[in-house]
Protein backbone atom coordinates (compact mmCIF):
# COMPACT_ATOMS: atom_id res chain seq x y z
CA UNK A 1 0.00 0.00 0.00
CA UNK A 2 2.61 2.13 0.88
CA UNK A 3 4.63 1.67 -2.63
CA UNK A 4 1.40 2.32 -4.34
CA UNK A 5 0.91 5.81 -2.19
CA UNK A 6 3.81 7.08 -2.52
CA UNK A 7 3.58 6.34 -6.31
CA UNK A 8 0.53 7.87 -6.67
CA UNK A 9 1.04 10.94 -5.15
CA UNK A 10 4.78 11.36 -6.49
CA UNK A 11 3.11 11.37 -9.83
CA UNK A 12 0.21 13.49 -8.92
CA UNK A 13 2.66 15.87 -7.51
CA UNK A 14 4.42 15.93 -10.90
CA UNK A 15 1.91 16.09 -13.24
CA UNK A 16 0.18 19.19 -11.27
CA UNK A 17 3.57 21.03 -11.27
CA UNK A 18 3.72 20.43 -15.14
CA UNK A 19 0.37 21.50 -15.87
CA UNK A 20 1.35 24.41 -13.57
CA UNK A 21 -1.32 24.59 -11.63
CA UNK A 22 0.67 26.43 -9.03
CA UNK A 23 1.23 23.18 -6.68
CA UNK A 24 4.40 23.19 -4.49
CA UNK A 25 6.22 20.05 -4.81
CA UNK A 26 7.31 19.21 -1.34
CA UNK A 27 8.63 15.53 -1.50
CA UNK A 28 9.43 13.79 -3.83
CA UNK A 29 10.74 9.85 -3.14
CA UNK A 30 13.88 9.22 -4.58
CA UNK A 31 12.97 5.72 -6.86
CA UNK A 32 15.26 3.70 -4.61
CA UNK A 33 12.47 4.39 -1.63
CA UNK A 34 9.82 3.67 -3.82
CA UNK A 35 10.76 0.24 -5.40
CA UNK A 36 11.93 -1.20 -1.97
CA UNK A 37 8.64 -2.05 -0.92
CA UNK A 38 9.71 -5.56 0.97
CA UNK A 39 12.42 -6.31 3.28
CA UNK A 40 15.49 -8.97 2.98
CA UNK A 41 13.52 -10.56 5.85
CA UNK A 42 10.21 -10.63 4.05
CA UNK A 43 12.09 -11.93 0.55
CA UNK A 44 13.49 -14.93 3.09
CA UNK A 45 9.96 -15.98 3.92
CA UNK A 46 8.51 -15.82 0.16
CA UNK A 47 11.74 -18.07 -0.88
CA UNK A 48 10.60 -20.56 2.24
CA UNK A 49 7.47 -20.80 1.43
CA UNK A 50 8.35 -21.51 -2.51
CA UNK A 51 10.57 -23.96 -1.16
CA UNK A 52 7.45 -25.93 0.47
CA UNK A 53 5.25 -25.11 -2.64
CA UNK A 54 7.92 -26.74 -5.11
CA UNK A 55 7.90 -30.11 -2.75
CA UNK A 56 4.03 -30.08 -2.51
CA UNK A 57 4.08 -29.71 -6.19
CA UNK A 58 6.01 -32.89 -6.78
CA UNK A 59 4.14 -34.28 -3.73
CA UNK A 60 0.91 -33.71 -6.47
CA UNK A 61 2.78 -34.64 -9.65
CA UNK A 62 3.60 -37.85 -7.62
CA UNK A 63 -0.10 -38.54 -6.68
CA UNK A 64 -1.14 -38.49 -10.48
CA UNK A 65 1.83 -40.95 -11.06
CA UNK A 66 0.34 -43.31 -8.43
CA UNK A 67 -3.18 -42.66 -9.98
CA UNK A 68 -2.06 -43.62 -13.09
CA UNK A 69 0.07 -47.21 -11.99
CA UNK A 70 3.59 -45.20 -11.89
CA UNK A 71 4.04 -45.88 -8.36
CA UNK A 72 8.20 -45.69 -8.44
CA UNK A 73 7.90 -42.86 -10.70
CA UNK A 74 5.66 -41.58 -8.17
CA UNK A 75 8.15 -42.21 -5.46
CA UNK A 76 11.23 -41.03 -7.66
CA UNK A 77 9.19 -37.71 -8.84
CA UNK A 78 8.53 -37.09 -4.78
CA UNK A 79 11.99 -37.73 -3.74
CA UNK A 80 12.94 -34.49 -6.04
CA UNK A 81 11.76 -32.11 -2.80
CA UNK A 82 14.84 -33.45 -1.18
CA UNK A 83 16.59 -30.81 -3.76
CA UNK A 84 14.33 -28.28 -1.78
CA UNK A 85 13.32 -29.39 1.90
CA UNK A 86 16.12 -32.27 2.66
CA UNK A 87 14.86 -31.73 6.24
CA UNK A 88 10.75 -32.12 5.50
CA UNK A 89 9.50 -34.15 8.05
CA UNK A 90 6.29 -35.51 6.24
CA UNK A 91 8.46 -36.50 3.30
CA UNK A 92 11.30 -37.98 5.61
CA UNK A 93 8.52 -40.02 6.96
CA UNK A 94 7.11 -40.83 3.72
CA UNK A 95 9.94 -42.82 2.83
CA UNK A 96 10.35 -44.00 6.12
CA UNK A 97 13.18 -42.08 7.70
CA UNK A 98 13.64 -41.93 11.21
CA UNK A 99 15.31 -38.62 12.91
CA UNK A 100 17.54 -40.01 15.55
CA UNK A 101 18.57 -38.81 18.93
CA UNK A 102 22.07 -37.22 17.21
CA UNK A 103 19.28 -35.29 15.11
CA UNK A 104 20.57 -37.22 11.78
CA UNK A 105 18.19 -38.78 9.60
CA UNK A 106 18.27 -43.21 9.59
CA UNK A 107 15.83 -44.85 6.51
CA UNK A 108 13.89 -48.05 8.22
CA UNK A 109 14.89 -50.89 6.27
CA UNK A 110 11.84 -52.44 5.97
CA UNK A 111 10.39 -49.20 4.56
CA UNK A 112 13.21 -49.11 1.80
CA UNK A 113 13.08 -52.53 1.09
CA UNK A 114 9.24 -51.90 0.41
CA UNK A 115 10.44 -48.85 -1.75
CA UNK A 116 12.89 -50.81 -3.66
CA UNK A 117 10.19 -53.57 -4.84
CA UNK A 118 7.94 -51.30 -6.61
CA UNK A 119 7.78 -50.90 -9.93
CA UNK A 120 5.23 -49.15 -12.70
CA UNK A 121 2.68 -51.07 -14.43
CA UNK A 122 2.95 -48.33 -17.13
CA UNK A 123 6.04 -47.00 -19.14
CA UNK A 124 6.09 -43.30 -17.62
CA UNK A 125 7.34 -42.35 -21.47
CA UNK A 126 4.38 -43.68 -23.10
CA UNK A 127 1.65 -41.60 -21.31
CA UNK A 128 1.28 -38.13 -19.98
CA UNK A 129 4.02 -38.07 -17.29
CA UNK A 130 7.01 -36.06 -20.09
CA UNK A 131 4.42 -33.65 -20.20
CA UNK A 132 3.56 -33.04 -16.56
CA UNK A 133 7.25 -33.30 -15.09
CA UNK A 134 8.33 -30.85 -17.54
CA UNK A 135 5.01 -28.55 -16.79
CA UNK A 136 5.47 -28.61 -13.05
CA UNK A 137 9.96 -28.35 -13.53
CA UNK A 138 8.71 -24.89 -15.30
CA UNK A 139 6.26 -24.05 -13.06
CA UNK A 140 8.80 -24.29 -9.86
CA UNK A 141 11.17 -22.64 -11.67
CA UNK A 142 9.27 -20.26 -12.88
CA UNK A 143 8.55 -18.93 -8.76
CA UNK A 144 12.49 -18.94 -8.20
CA UNK A 145 12.90 -16.94 -11.72
CA UNK A 146 10.45 -14.18 -10.26
CA UNK A 147 12.10 -14.40 -6.88
CA UNK A 148 15.44 -13.83 -7.99
CA UNK A 149 13.94 -10.85 -10.59
CA UNK A 150 12.52 -8.98 -7.87
CA UNK A 151 15.83 -9.51 -5.75
CA UNK A 152 17.95 -8.63 -9.23
CA UNK A 153 15.83 -5.36 -9.59
CA UNK A 154 16.12 -4.14 -5.88
CA UNK A 155 19.62 -4.83 -6.02
CA UNK A 156 20.36 -2.58 -8.76
CA UNK A 157 17.66 0.31 -7.21
CA UNK A 158 19.17 0.39 -3.98
CA UNK A 159 22.79 -0.43 -4.63
CA UNK A 160 22.39 -3.13 -1.33
CA UNK A 161 24.58 -6.35 -1.81
CA UNK A 162 22.13 -8.55 0.47
CA UNK A 163 19.76 -8.00 -3.15
CA UNK A 164 22.40 -9.35 -5.16
CA UNK A 165 23.52 -12.90 -2.62
CA UNK A 166 19.70 -13.15 -2.23
CA UNK A 167 18.92 -12.74 -6.06
CA UNK A 168 21.30 -15.31 -6.49
CA UNK A 169 20.17 -17.90 -4.19
CA UNK A 170 16.94 -17.70 -6.08
CA UNK A 171 18.83 -18.01 -9.22
CA UNK A 172 20.97 -21.01 -8.10
CA UNK A 173 17.36 -22.64 -6.91
CA UNK A 174 15.88 -21.94 -10.53
CA UNK A 175 18.74 -23.50 -12.52
CA UNK A 176 18.11 -26.64 -9.80
CA UNK A 177 14.16 -27.12 -10.33
CA UNK A 178 14.84 -27.22 -14.54
CA UNK A 179 18.59 -26.78 -15.70
CA UNK A 180 17.72 -27.37 -19.19
CA UNK A 181 13.88 -25.57 -19.68
CA UNK A 182 12.61 -22.38 -20.36
CA UNK A 183 14.46 -20.16 -17.58
CA UNK A 184 17.41 -21.55 -17.81
CA UNK A 185 19.29 -18.86 -19.95
CA UNK A 186 17.60 -16.36 -17.76
CA UNK A 187 19.22 -17.70 -14.67
CA UNK A 188 22.77 -18.38 -16.51
CA UNK A 189 23.00 -15.26 -17.97
CA UNK A 190 21.62 -13.42 -13.96
CA UNK A 191 24.65 -15.60 -12.49
CA UNK A 192 27.10 -14.56 -15.01
CA UNK A 193 27.91 -18.19 -16.19
CA UNK A 194 30.11 -18.05 -19.33
CA UNK A 195 28.42 -19.45 -22.12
Amino acid sequence: RRRWYVRARTLFLAGALALGCGYAVTHVAPQSAVAADETPDEWEKKYERTLDNAVNEYGKLAKWCNKNHLEWTGNYVRRRGFLFRPDHEELRAYFGYERWEDGRWRQNDIKRDEFRAIIDEDDPNAGKYPKNVAKAQTKIAGWFKGLGAKADKLASETGDSTWTELADRAWETCLLSDPDGKWATMAHKALDHPQ
